[in-house]
């Protein structure tokens, strides 16, 4: 199953849908979510699936109310 998300603004981000890895294939709800990389500033929202890509964690949108994705 690959991950994709469209990054949260960050140094370095990129605007547009980002691969963030693979697991095998396994069932999760289909909504988005936000996922941080561990250890990093780096926020994705995903979506299509609530399943956190490898070293991501669910975390909250920077900025809550007020977060702005790269590219919007």
């Amino acid at each position: 199953m690959a991950y994709y998300g469209s990054a949260y603004e960050f140094p370095g981000c990129a605007s547009g849908l980002q691969f963030l890895g693979c697991t095998e294939e396994i069932v999760c709800e289909h909504d988005k979510h936000t996922f941080c990389r561990e250890g990093t500033d780096e926020a994705y929202e995903v979506q299509a699936t609530t399943c956190e890509p490898p070293g991501f964690v669910q975390c909250e949108p920077p900025g809550s109310r007020s977060a702005t994705r790269a590219g919007r």
